[in-house]
C-alpha cells in the first residue's frame, strides 16, 4: 500500500462529478451526502494530529467509505452488463471514475482502522482543508521493500554555502 494518502473534499467532489454518468441516481446521491458530511467535517473538526480519530471525522469517513463500496459495486455491474453501443471513451471515463473511487476507499478504510504505526491529522491552509495519514515509520517497508531486495548503500551529503558550514 502507499505509505502515505491524503483525502480533499476537492478530491471527493471531482469523484462524485465522474461517477454521475456511470452509476443509478441512488448510488450517486448516497455517494454526494457522504462527500457533504466529508466537507463539513473539514471545515469544522479541529486541525491537529489525532491520536485517536473524534466521532465526527469517524463518522464523516465511514460514510465515505461505505458509499465508496457501494459505488464500486454499482460500477463493476454496470461494467458487467456491458451498455450496448458504449464507446472506448465511456469506458476510459469509467475506469477513471472507479479509480478514483477506489482510492477514496482504501484511504477512508485505511484511516478507520488507524494502525498504530500511522498517524492521522487535518490540515487546514488558505484555499483547502485535508485530512492525511502517514506512517509514524517507515523501516520496515524500507527493510522489505528496498533493503531485502538490492544491495544498497546509503550516503549523506552537506552543502555548505560561502566555504563555511556555520
Amino acid at each position: 500500500g502507499a505509505n502515505s494518502g491524503e483525502l480533499t473534499g476537492g478530491m471527493t467532489e471531482r469523484a462524485a462529478r465522474r461517477i454521475r454518468k456511470h452509476v443509478d441516481e441512488k448510488t450517486h446521491l448516497v455517494f454526494e451526502q457522504a462527500v457533504e458530511l466529508f466537507r463539513e467535517m473539514l471545515e469544522t473538526a479541529e486541525a491537529r494530529r489525532y491520536p485517536q480519530l473524534p466521532e465526527e471525522v469517524a463518522e464523516a469517513l465511514t460514510a465515505l467509505r461505505d458509499a465508496s463500496r457501494q459505488t464500486i459495486s454499482a460500477l463493476t455491474k454496470n461494467r458487467e452488463k456491458g451498455a450496448p453501443g458504449s464507446t472506448g471513451g465511456e469506458e476510459g471515463s469509467r475506469r477513471q471514475a472507479q479509480s478514483a473511487i477506489e482510492q477514496i476507499f482504501d484511504l477512508s478504510d485505511r484511516m478507520l482502522l488507524t494502525a498504530t504505526d500511522d498517524v492521522i491529522w487535518l490540515d487546514r491552509g488558505d484555499r483547502f482543508a485535508s485530512l492525511h495519514i502517514a506512517p509514524l515509520s517507515v523501516a520496515q517497508q524500507l527493510r522489505h521493500r528496498l533493503f531485502a531486495r538490492t544491495h544498497t548503500v546509503l550516503t549523506s551529503a552537506t552543502l555548505k554555502l560561502g566555504g563555511d558550514f556555520d
